[in-house]
């Protein structure tokens, strides 16, 4: 009797976990295709938990820089004050030609300062652990923030546009599930588009509402691509440049790169290099691809050109592809920046494993809902993403 119970208990207990299996599976079923779907609401929840962080991220960063600078500040003065009176003491030991002692034998002015001296060491002894507990909590407190926005940076689609290390970036994240990455540089008549109102124009008469558009890669005067560059109107139009001679521009600070959408969709931001080898004899598998430089990030690491203290600010553009996602961040600078700030902005905040500089100076982007007045400028191949 006992056998039979235990059997029954088993076979119930066995229903009992594929029920909850299924239940697990449909919940996970509804969450992915919740996160694949164009849901507004998700999609609006998400951007501004990502904004709230990144501004709580930017002002924690803010926090820490001016503190550290107070500190070296004040380091600095009680560094001339020890050597100033240091050196009032060995003079006027000289003079008087014996040991002096400071209550009776120095200036009441000087033996201020001297007491002052004293007091430092002790001071910066309890300061110390305040500094050491002061860095620990900013350091926790980032890497919980920078988690948080990592995980909130992977489930972004659409714009989003913020202010971060003083520079405002306006940002595009393409999903292939339901983006479309196109990329234009003439009609079919060969006139060039040139400008955003144009290309905007032509893909409306094809139906086609542009989500964004922005500047495609580096071009020369009369507008032809400087690179490689295949687009599915007319495939390719310029072959690779596998030129390894370092001229004064940015297209030839190497490693340069080529980013490509493949026939099933498949987005890539890859080093000339990698890209030579892993397409080359395979060109009819790809739907576009543009070729800039120079490469911001390499399997994650940060180019070894970019500088963290660099004075050389430009308004930058560029895309990168989210490590383990097929997803292209498009990013574009408001305001002057450096190179490594914005690698920092693409590998650390949007997990972008690799990321391609499309332009400096003449980046522009077009969001309908957002800036719709953004026509102005003149370019070569510029990068359109739609519904699909």
């Amino acid at each position: 009797m006992k056998f039979i119970n235990i059997k029954y208990f088993v076979v119930f207990i066995t229903l009992i976990m594929s029920l909850m299996t299924l239940i697990l599976i449909g919940k996970n079923f509804y969450y992915s295709n919740l996160n694949k779907k164009d849901n507004s609401d998700y999609i609006q929840e998400n951007n501004t938990f990502f904004l709230n962080k990144i501004k709580s991220l930017d002002s924690l960063l803010l926090v820490e820089r001016r503190f550290y600078e107070r500190l070296s500040l004040d380091l600095k003065k009680d560094i001339e004050l020890v050597k100033m009176n240091s050196e009032l003491l060995v003079a006027l030991n000289q003079f008087n030609g014996r040991n002096l002692t400071i209550e009776d034998s120095i200036p009441s002015k000087i033996l201020d300062n001297i007491n002052l001296l004293s007091k430092i060491s002790l001071t910066h002894k309890k300061d110390s652990l305040k500094i050491l507990k002061f860095s620990n909590d900013i350091k926790r407190q980032k890497i919980f923030l920078l988690k948080e926005l990592k995980e909130s940076a992977i489930k972004i689609t659409g714009s989003l546009e913020f202010e971060f290390l003083n520079t405002k970036y306006i940002v595009f994240i393409a999903d292939n599930d339901i983006h479309k990455i196109s990329l234009h540089l003439t009609d079919l008549s060969s006139n060039k588009f040139m400008s955003f109102d144009k290309l905007n124009s032509y893909l409306e008469k094809k139906t086609v509402k542009p989500l964004m558009i922005t500047n495609g890669g580096m071009f020369h005067k009369d507008y032809s691509p400087v690179g490689l560059y295949i687009d599915e109107e007319f495939k390719l139009r310029k072959k690779l440049d596998t030129s390894s001679i370092s001229l004064d521009d940015n297209f030839h600070m190497y490693p340069n790169g080529v980013f490509c959408v493949d026939t099933s969709d498949n987005y890539f931001v890859l080093s000339t290099i990698d890209f030579k080898s892993k397409f080359s004899n395979n060109l009819n598998s790809l739907k576009i691809a543009t070729q800039s430089g120079p490469m911001w990030v390499i399997d994650s690491t940060i180019h070894k050109e970019f500088n963290a203290k660099s004075v050389n600010l430009q308004i930058r553009s560029g895309v990168g592809k989210v490590k383990g996602k097929d997803k292209a961040v498009f990013i574009v600078s408001s305001n002057p920046e450096s190179f490594y700030r914005t690698a920092i902005l693409f590998r650390d905040i949007f997990s972008c494993e690799n990321a391609l500089y499309l332009d400096g100076a003449i980046s522009k982007i077009y969001l309908p809902g957002k800036n719709p007045n953004s026509y102005a400028g003149n370019f070569g191949p510029m990068i359109a993403v739609s519904k699909k």
